[in-house]
């Protein structure tokens, strides 16, 4: 596992860790153009040339991250490009997200996802819900 924090979270570097996570995490601002990083935004672009085949599941925790503009084809946001690369699983918000309570709610998942390999991501954050409520 690689934590890359402030000034490190360049698209160069968030680029080279891709390529061989299972699990990525972005605990940052997001927008129907992407995550915003140190030195700019990540985009569809960046995902579209750059595969993540080893990448099963990807978690966009910033506030509105899974909004997007609604189409024919249903809404077309930002995440949908990352679905296209390949990711099997990702989680995004369409609500604001209140930063601590947030980081609570990821802990608990991973702490879940760690110990019942054998829940899907959807029992997990159910679970990780169910205990911010309590």
């Amino acid at each position: 596992m690689k934590l890359l924090i402030g000034k490190e979270t360049t698209k160069e570097n968030i680029l080279k860790e891709m390529k061989n996570s299972n699990w990525i995490h972005f605990a940052c601002h997001s927008s129907e153009k992407g995550i915003e990083l140190y030195d700019g935004i990540l985009n569809e672009k960046d995902f579209e040339e750059n595969p993540i085949l080893n990448c099963s599941m990807i978690i966009l925790s910033g506030c509105e991250s899974g909004l997007g503009e609604l189409k024919q084809e249903g809404v077309m946001g930002f995440y949908r490009s990352i679905l296209m690369n390949g990711v099997k699983s990702i989680i995004v918000s369409i609500w604001k997200v209140h930063d601590c309570l947030t980081a609570i709610l990821m802990q608990k998942f991973y702490h879940l996802k760690i110990e019942n390999p054998n829940w899907n991501n959807s029992k997990i954050l159910k679970n990780s819900q169910n205990y911010l409520k309590n």
